[in-house]
């Protein structure tokens, strides 16, 4: 039920993300490719994403929500939830790797930050996540302001 409930927040979520901190999603977001967008313009090809994160924490549910650029550029959402330390949504931005195997991205900032009573949400400086076939990532991330280093394991959904 959780699973599920990840994947809900990644497809509505995202977008509620981005409108409750009164900022427009990005189109790529919303799944719009305006009419009079040119070639010279980014174009974005969106997946979502779910699985697991074991740092701190050891016990968090991740969904995401990644638009790729046709030149590897990757914005996106990366929503955390954990009945242990909370929740948050954050804003990330990175690139794939010339051979399209690795995928690097860092928090931009927090969209929702919300975590449990004795705990604090830090930004992630880098995740590194290698492809495992078109359908699953592995790694890790590094937090130095939290002094998390941790694993994570994620999953296509669509």
């Amino acid at each position: 039920m959780m699973a599920f409930h990840i994947a809900q927040l990644v497809a509505v979520g995202s977008i509620a993300a981005f409108v409750s901190a009164g900022a427009e999603p990005p189109r790529a977001l919303r799944g719009e490719t305006p009419a009079s967008e040119t070639k010279s313009k980014k174009r974005y090809s969106c997946s979502q994403w779910s699985g697991t994160a074991s740092g701190n924490d050891p016990s968090v549910q991740v969904a995401a929500s990644l638009c790729e650029a046709k030149d590897g550029g990757v914005i996106g959402l990366v929503t955390w939830n954990s009945e242990r330390s909370g929740f948050s949504v954050r804003k990330v931005e990175g690139s794939w790797s010339s051979d399209h195997k690795t995928l690097t991205f860092a928090d931009v900032d927090f969209v929702e930050n919300k975590p449990n009573l004795g705990w604090r949400f830090c930004l992630i400086d880098r995740y590194r996540l290698t492809s495992g076939g078109a359908s699953k990532l592995e790694g890790g991330y590094r937090s130095s302001k939290c002094n998390d280093d941790a694993t994570m394991q994620l999953k296509k959904v669509k």
